[in-house]
C-alpha cells in the first residue's frame, strides 16, 4: 500500500512510499539549490531503493565526448543552439572539446525578450565559446508578437519564429561548411513535458523544444 510521507505547507502531497515494494516518489525538485537538505533527500532515496551511488559527472562527460566522434564522423560540422544556460552551454563546450572549434558552431538568437543580464552573458560567452554567433532577431520576434495578448499564442509564435530564424542561419552556414548535425542541450523532463517524446504525458511546457 502507498502512504504519504511528506507534504507541502499547503497540504499537497510531496513524497509517497510503498516500502514493501521498495517504491518511492517525490513531487518536487530536491536537486535544486534552494531545496533544504536536497542532497540528503536524494541520498536517502537511493539508499531506500538499493541503487548504487556511483554517478560521476566526469565519467558522463567522457562518455559523451567518446560517442560524439563515432556519431558525427571525421568531417561533419555541428550547429548548437545556445540559450547560454547550463544545458546548452555544456553541450557546446563538450562538442568543441572533442571536435574542435572549427567544426562546432554555437549560435545564440537574440529574440529581444531576454533579461539585460542574459545579453551581457552573451557578450562574455566569447571567452569560452570563441566561435559563438549571435543573431540579432529582436525586430523579427517583436513584429511577430505585435498585438498578440494570449500567452499560449505568444509561446507558439516565439517557437515558430525561433525555428525559422535558426533554419535561415543553418542555410547560410551550410553554404560554407559541411553542416550535417543539429545539437540541443536540454533536460529529459523538458523533452517529455513539451510533448516532444512519443507517448509522453500531457504537454506542460509548450515553450520548450
Amino acid at each position: 500500500p502507498w502512504r504519504v510521507i511528506g507534504k507541502t505547507a499547503q497540504g499537497r502531497y510531496a513524497a509517497i512510499a510503498n516500502e514493501k515494494a521498495k517504491l518511492f516518489g517525490v513531487q518536487f525538485h530536491p536537486e535544486v539549490s534552494h531545496t533544504a537538505c536536497g542532497t540528503l533527500i536524494l541520498r536517502n532515496f537511493l539508499s531506500m531503493c538499493h541503487a548504487p551511488q556511483d554517478f560521476s559527472p566526469t565519467d558522463l562527460a567522457q562518455e559523451v565526448t567518446r560517442s560524439l566522434q563515432k556519431r558525427v564522423g571525421d568531417t561533419t560540422h555541428i550547429m548548437v543552439a545556445c540559450s547560454l544556460g547550463v544545458d546548452s552551454t555544456t553541450t557546446a563546450l563538450l562538442c568543441t572539446k572533442e571536435l574542435g572549434k572549427h567544426r562546432v558552431h554555437p549560435v545564440f538568437i537574440d529574440n529581444g525578450l531576454q533579461r539585460e543580464e542574459d545579453l551581457k552573458l552573451a557578450e562574455r560567452a566569447h571567452t569560452f565559446l570563441e566561435n559563438l554567433s549571435v543573431v540579432d532577431a529582436a525586430a523579427t520576434f517583436l513584429d511577430a508578437l505585435r498585438g498578440v495578448t494570449d500567452p499560449e499564442e505568444k509561446r507558439k509564435i516565439i517557437g515558430r519564429t525561433f525555428w525559422s530564424t535558426l533554419r535561415d542561419f543553418a542555410r547560410d552556414l551550410q553554404a560554407h561548411v559541411p553542416l550535417g548535425v543539429y545539437s540541443q542541450g536540454t533536460l529529459a523532463p523538458d523533452v517529455i513535458e513539451s510533448g516532444a517524446e512519443s507517448g509522453s504525458a500531457a504537454v506542460i511546457k509548450t515553450h520548450h523544444n
